[in-house]
């Protein structure tokens, strides 16, 4: 019983340092694009998509932190649908079916769509997480940031597994 115990706390544990990580990657695709200047006013807004942990755990650790005098805000949604006026979308994989539907309002209102999905890409995703040697790491359409106004900057393009 207690080496059960021990596996799943190391497994708890594994799932938490995951979400630490891609807490930290959301954090740091903030620090590293740069939005139109209409979006450099108010809030900084980060929706999040189908992952309420991760809502959690971005929220209890940048909220109320400052990137260019705006101020980081985060909001939780069931689905895409219900999406307002966001800076950046983390939209989990459960819910991802509906992106190509709804990329281009989300194009139109300059948000940078963070998935976590193979082939999102091609549905209108900037940033889609991958595995890459058994880290996370993510890619990056550099159509669809275009296509939003965005500026990807060169530290994530270098660092991208790839940049297409």
């Amino acid at each position: 019983m207690l080496f059960a115990q021990g596996f799943l706390a190391q497994a708890g544990g594994a799932e938490a340092a995951a979400l630490k990580q891609k807490s930290l990657f959301l954090y740091n695709f903030i620090k590293n694009v740069d939005w139109p200047e209409d979006r450099k006013k108010g809030d900084f807004v980060v929706g999040v998509v189908g992952d309420k942990e991760l809502y959690q755990q971005m929220n209890g650790a940048y909220a109320g932190k400052e990137i260019n005098e705006q101020k980081l805000v985060f909001e939780y949604f069931d689905n895409i649908s219900s999406v307002t006026n966001v800076h950046i979308l983390y939209i989990s994989p459960e819910k991802s079916k509906d992106l190509a539907t709804h990329a281009k309002k989300l194009r139109d209102n300059k948000t940078l769509i963070v998935c976590d999905k193979e082939g999102l890409l091609s549905e209108g995703a900037v940033i889609n997480f991958v595995v890459a040697n058994n880290k996370l790491a993510f890619e990056i359409s550099k159509s669809n940031a275009d296509k939003s106004k965005l500026i990807i900057g060169p530290t994530l393009t270098k660092i991208a597994t790839a940049v297409i």
